[in-house]
């Protein structure tokens, strides 16, 4: 805005200081203008008495008088015009002589007033107002200087004159007059500068100041103080009512959706925690057919089944009790899923067996983790199931690492390994599901039985892997 008034103040000061500088030009130019007015003076009167005496001599010359007689009225003709020059003197409109010198045709210069003392011009000056009067059509030339004035003009269309002028006091200050009046002008558009810019301060941008900090205010807090614009001009006035009617409604509809998504949050709790309570139910029920029946090999597969929904239950448990609905937290589920199926295998109390679970802490979307429970779960059921015979000890590791938007699982165990050439386990489901799920999740799957089981998954995940939302 400061801007914008400065340069609508630009012609201003530039009209003021033009007609400054104009006027600073035409006072400087006031003494030769005098000296050119003194010389059409001179001419004017030099005719007027040129012609008087003509008249009267022509007069005198037509009577037939003796040469006493014309003496006579020589002097009676003078006494009766009160016309003698004894010496010639132009005076200015102060009453002071005017210098004046008439310049012959030989170039010299003779001051109309012999015994004034005056000073004579120099030669360059009236060089180049002789040169400029007869290249001119003009019958008078000025010239002006940094001391006064000059003019050289003919009088009574005869002899010519050279007339000099000093400057006065207030054209020897038409500088000072002029920088004078351009600063004033400078100043007084400063000031009015000044006198804009606070009264757009108080009237415009202090209370635009007072309704932003309102908005600010309401956008962090959720309250719009109204009152705050009835001191503004009628404009804001009329833009806060209007914001405040938009943050009314603002606010109900925020609420209306606060209150919406707090019930579509507490339904998908509901939805898990039901889920969850479900699939426990059905392994519950699976384990108890399980104890009914007495072929072995039939009751390990219900045993299998039990241990895959339990799987199940804990990441429905996980998403109801983390409060993220939409994802999971690994490093605290891997945790929690391990050591369940440890706790159900009944080795957790023993110490038999123990648990090495290292796992990076990121969140990771429930189609995907519930793959990778499974896998987990298998492949930790059999390490419990076949690593550690005739009651040895051992350690069951889970490594999973996120880098560079890849995963990657190790799950084995420490145990006597795998002869991958006839495992007679691995023919069976367990083996066929860790590769569906692998399949699903599009990894690479490797596995090696010396010295251990040990099995390795790499898969890709998503460039943006989701957040947790509450």
């Amino acid at each position: 805005m400061r801007l914008l008034i400065c340069l609508s103040a630009v012609p201003v000061i530039a009209i003021g200081a033009v007609l400054a500088l104009h006027n600073y030009r035409e006072v400087t130019l006031g003494s030769a203008q005098r000296a050119g007015n003194a010389i059409m003076r001179l001419d004017l009167q030099f005719r007027h008495d040129t012609d008087r005496l003509r008249s009267a001599l022509e007069t005198i010359g037509h009577m037939d008088l003796t040469p006493d007689q014309i003496v006579h009225a020589l002097r009676l003709m003078e006494t009766i015009s009160g016309q003698r020059y004894c010496f010639l003197s132009v005076l200015d409109d102060e009453g002071k002589p005017i210098q004046a010198w008439l310049l012959m045709h030989n170039g010299q210069l003779l001051p109309v007033c012999s015994d004034c003392g005056w000073q004579s011009p120099p030669p360059s000056i009236v060089h180049e107002l002789k040169n400029a009067l007869e290249n001119s059509e003009r019958s008078i030339i000025t010239l002006p200087t940094g001391l006064g004035g000059y003019a050289l003009g003919a009088i009574a269309g005869g002899a010519d004159i050279l007339v000099s002028t000093q400057r006065t006091s207030m054209e020897s200050d038409a500088l000072h007059t002029m920088i004078l009046q351009i600063v004033g002008l400078v100043l007084l558009l400063v000031i009015g500068l000044v006198a804009v810019t606070l009264a757009a301060n108080i009237v415009l941008i202090g209370p635009l100041r007072r309704l932003t900090y309102s908005v600010q205010k309401w956008q962090m807090e959720g309250i719009f103080d109204a009152r705050i614009t009835r001191s503004m001009p009628l404009e804001l006035q009329r833009l806060g009512q209007a914001f405040t009617r938009a943050t009314r409604r603002l606010s109900r509809h925020e609420a209306r959706l606060k209150k919406a998504m707090a019930h579509q949050q507490l339904l998908m709790k509901e939805v898990h925690h039901r889920v969850k309570n479900n699939l426990q139910i059905v392994a519950s029920l699976l384990n108890l057919q399980a104890n009914q029946i007495e072929h072995p090999e039939v009751r390990a597969e219900f045993a299998l089944a039990r241990d895959r929904i339990r799987a199940l239950a804990t990441l429905h448990r996980t998403l109801y009790a983390e409060d993220a609905l939409n994802s999971l937290n690994m490093a605290v589920f891997l945790q929690e899923l391990c050591e369940q199926t440890l706790h159900i295998a009944g080795e957790s109390e023993f110490g038999r067996m123990t648990l090495d679970v290292v796992s990076d802490s990121f969140w990771m979307d429930p189609d995907q983790a519930v793959p990778l429970a499974l896998i987990v779960t298998e492949i930790i059921t059999n390490s419990i199931k076949y690593a550690f015979p005739d009651g040895q000890k051992g350690t069951i590791f889970v490594r999973l690492h996120r880098s560079h938007g890849q995963l990657t699982l190790q799950v084995g165990d420490n145990g006597v390994g795998c002869a991958w050439e006839d495992p007679p386990v691995h023919q069976g489901i367990g083996l066929k599901l860790i590769h569906a799920f692998a399949r699903q999740l599009k990894a690479t799957l490797t596995y090696k039985g010396e010295g251990g089981v040990q099995y390795t998954l790499v898969m890709r995940l998503p460039e943006t892997p989701p957040e947790p939302r509450k």
